[in-house]
């Protein structure tokens, strides 16, 4: 299938590059020929396993992978290597050696992360970026030898850093992709003066149209992209091209329009976008109400902040808080007496700012749901469909929120709960335990409205990936969750407490890991 997507596209003059990820993460049985990096063993859950920069095996595997792509995808315009997302460092002597060799070199790089990342600096960013460029030198000798032809490039998220060494030291002809947003990575703005002056360099700026800490709702993201000066920046830095990352692509086309636009007009404000966008798509009648629910919907975009900067809801790679906190609740000894597990206290601290940004993403949700209402009775004939899918969507995320909501202030009382003795205490004790009950009971209520709202309008693909984790972390979870605090709450009635709590319908049963994630 891609061989074909590959062909169709070459004969539009659309260059498709292949890549694979990453240089020092492979799958959990390959990597077991390495060596591997001590943590998170036998792998991580969402990253595969890491593997140590100096192996020759992990050489050969990266060769291996260079040598399948150009024999499978031979049209293809190019191959990129990525880095991780993450920054794993192995401690053998041959890693060592290396490290000591290059850290000299790589004091500029330390310069530019404490500059350009001080609020969100991980430990051993140098430490493994050196690892990372001497992999892709290795992968760029056996390119040499076998295939001196076959365009190289170098993929990364959140490396803006690392920019300026890697022009330095690696060959002209070798692409530079680099995902950055103020969303997760540089929350004071993208440094995109790091994409320039390096002359004939191919170089592409890649930003998010929907970022992984929210999986559910569409996202409104063009402030973002003017705040980060990704169209003026990318300009006057002579980056070659712009690339959207998503998962996902229905509810986010007013965000690849936007883009499509800001090319060929890259001083184009949110304003000048949305008023032009909201004319064209819905008529010149629906303008005004629709444009005024795009302005509400990215004012909730950046209520208490972008993405990873603010509690998220539905976030990428697992459960969401809510789940993981019982999860880790059901596997502390003795959950009757109440919740003791390490992390628990830092969770609730949490709960009155959480509520407090969820609730007001709610009413932002529910303004632009008023204006959409509005607009039903001007809007284009031809264009009905698509105001109806996005009154759908805004008010499925809406309850999902809810839901959240509910689940938090249920988690609040029953710590209030726990901080009463059930013997001395035990009327108020059972009121605040049992109007937790029913606070989670009720979660469950609003996620499966939120569910079967989502479920009445799906024109694409991306929206059943969407509903799977409605039904899974909603609906089976805040029912098995419930389920669980109802045998709490009857073993302080005196009633069957250990009826079966089905978590293999939400959570997946990894080994224990020898860091927990």
């Amino acid at each position: 299938m891609l061989q074909r997507v590959i062909h169709y596209a070459k004969t539009r003059n659309v260059k498709v590059w292949v890549a694979v990820e990453s240089l020092d993460e492979m799958e959990t049985n390959m990597a077991r020929y390495a060596r591997r990096v001590g943590t998170f063993l036998p792998f991580n859950p969402f990253h595969g396993t890491a593997v140590c920069p100096t192996d020759p095996v992990v050489y050969e595997i990266n060769a291996l992978r260079f040598k399948a792509m150009v024999t499978t995808y031979p049209e293809a315009e190019g191959y990129i290597f990525w880095m991780p997302e993450h920054y794993p460092v192995c401690d053998h002597p041959e890693d060592k050696e290396l490290l000591e060799r290059e850290r000299l070199n790589y004091q500029s790089v330390e310069m530019l992360i404490r500059q350009t990342r001080p609020d969100n600096m991980e430990p051993r960013m140098v430490d493994n970026s050196i690892g990372m460029v001497h992999l892709i030198q290795k992968v760029l000798a056996v390119r040499d030898q076998t295939a001196p032809k076959a365009k190289i490039g170098v993929g990364m998220w959140g490396r803006a850093f690392l920019l300026p060494m890697l022009d330095k030291v690696l060959p002209k002809d070798v692409l530079l992709v680099d995902n950055e947003t103020s969303g997760v990575y540089t929350p004071k703005g993208v440094p995109m003066q790091l994409f320039g002056n390096m002359g004939e360099r191919d170089r592409i700026f890649m930003h998010i149209t929907n970022d992984d800490t929210g999986m559910i709702g569409m996202q409104f993201n063009v402030r973002l992209y003017h705040r980060d000066r990704m169209l003026e920046g990318a300009l006057e830095n002579h980056v070659t091209g712009q690339a959207p990352l998503g998962d996902r692509f229905r509810g986010e086309d007013h965000l690849a329009k936007y883009l499509a636009d800001g090319t060929w007009n890259p001083h184009l404000t949110p304003d000048q976008f949305y008023h032009d966008y909201a004319q064209r798509i819905f008529g010149e009648r629906a303008a005004a109400p629709m444009f005024q629910a795009f302005m509400a919907l990215e004012d909730k975009e950046g209520s208490g902040g972008y993405h990873a900067n603010k509690p998220t809801d539905m976030a990428c790679c697992g459960p969401p808080t809510e789940l993981r906190i019982v999860q880790k609740y059901a596997a502390q000894p003795n959950p009757y007496d109440g919740p003791t597990f390490k992390g628990w206290k830092e969770f609730v601290k949490t709960i009155p700012h959480r509520i407090e940004v969820f609730n007001e993403e709610i009413q932002l949700e529910e303004k632009a749901l008023v204006y959409m209402k509005t607009a039903e009775r001007t809007v284009a004939p031809g264009s009905r469909d698509e105001l109806f899918y996005l009154e759908n969507k805004t008010q499925a995320y809406a309850q999902m929120l809810k839901f959240f909501v509910e689940l938090d202030r249920a988690y609040a009382q029953l710590d209030g709960a726990f901080h009463l003795d059930p013997r001395t205490q035990r009327e108020e004790f059972l009121k605040r335990l049992g109007a937790s009950l029913q606070q989670f009971q009720e979660a469950h209520v609003l996620a499966r409205s939120s569910a079967r709202t989502f479920s009445e309008v799906v024109d694409n693909v991306s929206d059943l990936g969407v509903l799977w984790r409605l039904n899974t972390y909603g609906v089976a979870g805040t029912e098995q969750l419930a389920k669980f605090m109802e045998n709490i709450d009857n073993y302080h009635h005196g009633r069957p407490y250990l009826n079966r709590v089905e978590w293999e319908k939400v959570f997946v049963q990894f080994p224990l890991l020898t860091q927990e994630y």
